[in-house]
């Protein structure tokens, strides 16, 4: 019972599980390059573009309560993962077209 539970509610936090296992892959690319590269913007920007996609595939669910009601997912959530997601998205690609960034010099 209790485990059945679990999983049903893990069901409904995949956006935020896609988003935590990039972050890991992220982190873990970057330990293996060894020159400057825009490799982990590019994992970011899949990342989040995937975790965008569930995210609006989330909207289909009614509003509703998971692990042992301390998470809600109900309209109010779900626009501010959008929000955050957008913002997101507008950071790296702002960071991507910025001379600051591509023109420091990495010892």
């Amino acid at each position: 019972m209790l485990s059945q539970q679990i999983i049903e509610s893990l069901s409904k936090f995949i956006p935020e599980t896609v988003l935590a296992v990039s972050i890991l892959v992220i982190l873990i690319a970057e330990l293996f390059t060894k020159k400057k590269s825009n490799l982990s913007g590019y994992l970011a920007l899949i990342a989040l573009l995937i975790t965008f996609i569930f995210t609006v595939h989330q909207n289909s669910y009614e509003p509703q309560v998971n692990f042992f009601q301390m998470v809600a997912i109900d309209p109010f959530s779900y626009f501010f993962k959008l929000l955050l997601i957008l913002s997101a998205l507008l950071i790296i690609i702002f960071s991507f077209l910025s001379d600051d960034i591509k023109n420091i010099d990495y010892k």
